[in-house]
């Protein structure tokens, strides 16, 4: 299977195309995107943000039937999609980009939704592959994180609300082998599993990129988390000892 062409090439090192978080992108790379959500100031003020931040949106529509017509003409990188397009009933949101996925693996696929559905987020893990993130509305105010979740899942990766793995590993806080991490330990772990690559990580904690890159590689190794060392194979092998 070939790559989008945004996604890393074999053997190319992983800070060439993860980058520093909300970091731009260059110039000749403009990402194109279909948003498809049911509230029409949802979509307009979305729009504005990505156009703001270099995003082309290429279509804006509020309904599956629209969705599926624009990906068919537009060919964009990244569709963002309500989770609940209520019009077509709970869920057909996720079922889209399920289906999408299906047949385009290399389309980037964002979910977005008014409340954290826990099965929704498993069936996107189970069934989107790379390429694919979920996300909570309010995360859109935070122009920079919303970029860099968009680059990320252009890129094959994947890009998790904080809530969503904060959860998981509050599920899991007091079990080995969470239990005897310390707060740093788990401010790592909960980054790398939103799919953040070593330099968004060290960004956000301050840190130098080669302290988390030596952080990062002994924390998995301690944690018996193996990988293919891509963002998205690590981030998809600690949320799975997050679920076990």
């Amino acid at each position: 299977m070939g790559l989008s062409r945004f996604q890393q090439e074999p053997g190319e090192p992983r800070a060439a195309v993860s980058g520093r978080r909300g970091a731009a992108a260059p110039a000749a790379q403009v990402l194109r995107v279909v948003v498809a959500d049911e509230s029409c100031s949802f979509r307009d003020g979305l729009g504005f943000l990505l156009r703001t931040g270099g995003v082309e949106v290429v279509s804006s529509v509020g309904e599956l039937p629209s969705l599926l017509e624009s990906v068919g003409r537009h060919a964009p990188d990244v569709v963002v999609v309500e989770a609940d397009l209520r019009a077509s009933g709970p869920g057909s949101g996720v079922a889209a980009v399920l289906r999408l996925k299906a047949e385009q693996p290399l389309l980037g696929c964002l979910v977005v939704a008014d409340h954290l559905r826990h099965e929704h987020v498993l069936a996107l893990l189970d069934g989107a592959g790379p390429g694919s993130g979920y996300l909570l509305k309010g995360t859109e105010r935070d122009v920079l994180g919303l970029l860099d979740a968009l680059w990320r899942v252009a890129r094959g990766g994947l890009a998790l609300s904080p809530e969503v793995v904060e959860s998981m590993v509050a599920a899991r806080r007091a079990s080995a082998p969470l239990a005897g991490l310390g707060q740093r330990d788990l401010q790592v772990l909960t980054l790398v599993a939103e799919g953040r690559s070593n330099a968004g990580i060290a960004e956000a904690l301050r840190l130098s990129t080669r302290t988390t890159d030596h952080h990062v590689s002994d924390l998995l190794r301690d944690l018996g988390v193996e990988h293919d060392g891509t963002d998205y194979g690590r981030a998809l092998a600690t949320l799975a000892l997050l679920r076990s």
